[in-house]
């Protein structure tokens, strides 16, 4: 099994310890690092190209409301061209509790989503592109991203979901087309305390609508409905209650270093790169995710 991806943070003030973390990353042969869609990612990311020599970097996501696409293609081709192939340029359209906190209006994600990669298409003006890869959680979103991208990303994608999922796209595409998940990662030998740390990490997703809506479709009602009625009443530990462990073992790798390698091995069976995602502000628990692929 290939050594996974690594979802890093970015927070002001950590910038340069990030750097030099990357640069182990690479020493240890770890293939890549995708950055959260919160500040500049792109930015960081072409810091951290500009201080490695191999490593493949990821946007998980830029925000396509936030950039002008003439401009997303422009960085873009700016970092396709000096640090070439080596780019996964996820786009995503977020979601609606985001888009209401920073005063955004947006339209249908499908249509905006098609109509902002044929902006970035025609913006590059000849220059070199990176690999576009869509932010996809339903089976529409994945169809389009086989039809105008490079690429696939889930984050929480449910294994017991995965292959209807990969149905959108087609067997002449899957060559070259890079199908990723954002999973989150605890490993931990005490069992309780890995499955609270997968709940902390779940627990956001919970209260989005479109993560409501995928989780139901995949056989997750009860779970849904529960954190529905947890958030009406002020969420807190009802929350965390509402996420089964059945749930978890779908949708994260957790336990002991022996048990997620395994849990690793089965996503691996699905075709799905994968991209890990331990507790944040745990360095050891980052450390121990890491260790187990070594």
């Amino acid at each position: 099994m290939e050594k996974p991806y690594l979802m890093i943070r970015d927070a002001p003030g950590s910038r340069p310890d990030q750097m030099a973390f990357v640069q182990e990353l690479e020493r240890r042969g770890f293939p890549g690092v995708w950055a959260p869609s919160r500040g500049d990612n792109v930015a960081l990311l072409l810091a951290i190209l500009d201080r490695t020599e191999r490593i493949q970097v990821g946007t998980g996501i830029a925000h396509i409301y936030l950039r002008h696409p003439q401009l997303m293609a422009q960085a873009g081709s700016l970092i396709e061209e000096l640090h070439p192939g080596r780019l996964l340029l996820g786009l995503g359209v977020s979601h609606q509790p985001i888009h209401a906190a920073l005063g955004l209006s947006v339209g249908r994600p499908l249509a905006d989503m098609r109509e902002y990669v044929a902006g970035m298409r025609a913006g590059t003006e000849g220059g070199p592109t990176p690999r576009l890869v869509l932010a996809t959680l339903r089976r529409r979103m994945t169809a389009l991203s086989a039809e105008i991208a490079e690429g696939a990303l889930w984050a929480n994608g449910l294994r017991s979901h995965m292959a209807s999922s990969l149905a959108g796209v087609p067997p002449d595409r899957r060559e070259g087309f890079f199908l990723g998940n954002v999973i989150p990662t605890a490993v931990e030998d005490d069992r309780a305390a890995a499955l609270a740390a997968a709940r902390e990490l779940l627990r956001i997703y919970f209260g989005l609508p479109y993560y409501q809506a995928y989780f139901e479709e995949a056989g997750y009602h009860d779970e849904v409905v529960a954190a529905r009625a947890a958030i009406a009443s002020g969420g807190g530990e009802a929350l965390l209650a509402a996420i089964s462990e059945r749930f978890i073992a779908d949708s994260c790798l957790v336990g002991t270093a022996s048990e997620v390698r395994e849990q690793a091995e089965a996503w691996a069976d699905e075709g799905v790169a994968l991209v890990i995602a331990p507790p944040v502000g745990d360095p050891a628990g980052v450390e121990r995710a890491l260790a187990a692929f070594e």
